[in-house]
């Protein structure tokens, strides 16, 4: 979703509805949805697997949210030369860590609820009570109001939240596995090189990825 265009429905978002997409940072974005009041969950990825679901996504029929540079890549002789074009950028894309720069402050909002991808996937029940929990002490704290809820709401909300986060493929242009960890299969000493000199480690180790080769 384009930031500016998210603006704008951010600035008429009806009430007690939600809006699930990628959406990059802007300061002006940040303020409308401050002034709001609404609440952001948003979800994050180790860097090494969304450069694999990248290429995956690329590599996809021609008709699957077409990619801009799509035959650049269909030219290319292999997967790790496609990786490193990910990783390094081609044409008009500026490459995996740049691309990710335009999300990354949205970690930094204190008032958003960052979480990682492999977090949600490994207890979704937990992670959609933890999301719940955010949205009604955010709102409650918004609207200056007790942060209550009635626990049979709760549960139907929480539920509800689960069958988002189990939400079949076909919903989403752009999901695959959604497993955590792929990236080990395709990774080559030049790949993993390529990946440090673009800044991808530095972003591993700020992310708490440090620990996951």
């Amino acid at each position: 979703m384009d930031p500016v265009n998210a603006c704008n429905i951010a600035l008429y978002q009806p009430e007690k509805t939600w809006i699930i997409g990628h959406v990059g940072w802007l300061r002006a974005l940040q303020r409308a949805m401050e002034r709001r009041g609404i609440c952001m969950v948003f979800i994050y990825r180790d860097l090494r697997d969304v450069a694999v679901s990248m290429l995956h996504h690329i590599m996809a029929d021609q008709e699957n949210l077409k990619h801009p540079e799509k035959q650049l890549y269909f030219d290319m002789p292999d997967d790790e030369t496609r990786l490193l074009a990910i990783i390094n950028g081609v044409g008009k894309d500026p490459g995996l860590v740049k691309r990710w720069t335009y999300y990354a402050p949205w970690v930094d909002v204190p008032w958003v609820h960052a979480i990682k991808f492999e977090d949600v996937i490994a207890n979704k029940p937990k992670a959609a009570e933890d999301a719940l929990q955010y949205c009604i002490m955010r709102t409650a704290e918004v609207n200056n109001i007790p942060a209550t809820l009635r626990l049979q709401d709760y549960f139907e909300m929480v539920s509800r939240t689960v069958d988002m986060l189990n939400r079949p493929k076909e919903t989403s242009g752009t999901y695959r596995k959604g497993k955590a960890g792929g990236w080990r299969e395709y990774w080559t000493p030049a790949i993993e090189e390529a990946f440090d000199a673009a800044g991808g480690n530095d972003w591993l180790n700020r992310l708490g990825y440090a620990n996951t080769d």
